[in-house]
């Protein structure tokens, strides 16, 4: 978990979709290589209805120590890897080298996606 002061795009962020399993990247590299919508969609620790509100992204820790933020190329993606319960703010994928940066995390990984014993449930995580 980490907190991020940033901008983030269109309605306050809603519930949540791939990530665990994905290829791990550099951020700088994803974003020179033109590979990402304009729009990425990175899971929340809860639900922000303010976009003035400082937003504390969800980061997940790996088996090998290191520690990865999860970013979607679309909601759906972000659903089908999350699943419907995640949070989640969209924000331009041109801030994405500076969320990894501020947030400290070793490696992005795209689309990627959870176990389901990892996944939000209605009322919270499990």
């Amino acid at each position: 978990m980490s907190r991020w002061k940033g901008d983030w795009l269109g309605e306050p962020p809603a519930t949540a979709p791939p990530v665990l399993g994905a290829e791990p990247a550099a951020a700088e590299e994803l974003v020179a290589a033109d590979e990402l919508p304009d729009t990425i969609y990175v899971p929340t620790e809860r639900r922000y209805e303010n976009a003035e509100d400082e937003v504390v992204l969800e980061l997940r820790p790996l088996d090998d120590g290191r520690v990865a933020m999860l970013i979607f190329t679309s909601l759906d993606q972000l659903v089908h890897g999350c699943g419907e319960n995640q949070p989640w703010v969209a924000v331009q994928a041109n801030t994405l080298p500076t969320m990894q940066v501020y947030t400290e995390a070793d490696l992005v990984m795209v689309d990627a996606e959870l176990p389901h014993e990892l996944r939000r449930t209605a009322g919270g995580v499990r």
